[in-house]
């Protein structure tokens, strides 16, 4: 395979994907730290109570309310709807950080999956997020 003109000494740049991490950063705090209008002082946030659900029940599937992430950040909601293929990767990996950093054990403990979907309907859009 021709690898145009790149040596064995050569390293390859990795391009990052800015706005993918923009997206990880951000999604990150809103699991950490979304509440409802419902909530009261000192409640833990929602996202935090159900991946406690999650990790306490030995699964690996989160649900998100994509109307949460509107209400948090339109404009990262709107990226992620739009490009969820593009961002899939970056929205997952926000939360194995959450994860690990409560439990450094339970992500790796999980069996592999690579799937994850992004549910728009008039019913209950949201976000159906597998931790792996």
């Amino acid at each position: 395979m021709d690898l145009g003109g790149l040596g064995r000494e050569e390293e390859v740049v990795r391009a990052v994907d800015e706005a993918g991490e923009m997206i990880r950063s951000i999604f990150e705090k809103f699991l950490q730290t979304f509440t409802t209008q419902e909530s009261k002082e000192g409640d833990i946030p929602k996202y935090m109570e159900q991946i406690q659900t999650m990790r306490n029940n030995d699964r690996n599937t989160l649900y998100v309310d994509f109307q949460d992430t509107v209400i948090y950040h339109e404009v990262m909601a709107e990226a992620v709807e739009r490009e969820y293929y593009r961002f899939d990767t970056y929205v997952r990996k926000a939360l194995q950080n959450v994860v690990r950093k409560d439990d450094p054990n339970y992500v790796r403990g999980l069996p592999f999956t690579d799937s994850a979907s992004f549910c728009h309907s008039t019913s209950t859009p949201g976000l159906t997020l597998n931790l792996l």
